[in-house]
């Protein structure tokens, strides 16, 4: 009688991970997740941070330009009345019609002190 042997008898198929594989690679990326959040949470206050401060800058362009072609044909024209305009019909002072407003969704507050046009 003839026994015919094919391959190792001893050989196993892996074809997966094992449990404990798949534990670190979570764990791993728990850690991943637990850096990752708080920097991605900074990063958007930042960036409405930012987005305000443009928006300001924005409100205050818009005044000064508006006060400017004013007092040229009057020069009694003073920045309170231009103030005074924007915060009647603010929406006129833009191309687009849309006066930028905070990322909380308030508008701007603008006021005149000492002659020093605030946007807050």
């Amino acid at each position: 009688m003839k026994i015919a042997v094919y391959g190792n008898i001893n050989k196993t198929d892996e074809n997966g991970f094992t449990l404990i594989e798949l534990v670190v690679v979570i764990v791993i990326l728990g850690i991943i997740a637990l850096i990752a959040i708080p920097k991605y949470l900074d990063l958007t206050v930042s960036v409405k941070n930012s987005a305000d401060t443009e928006n300001r800058k924005a409100v205050e362009a818009a005044i000064l330009l508006y006060f400017t072609e004013h007092v040229t044909d009057d020069i009694t024209y003073t920045l309170a009345d231009a103030v005074n305009q924007y915060n009647g019909n603010s929406n006129s002072f833009f191309s687009d019609g849309n006066t930028p407003v905070k990322q909380n969704g308030m508008d701007y507050a603008v006021s005149v002190v000492n002659g020093i046009l605030l946007v807050r």
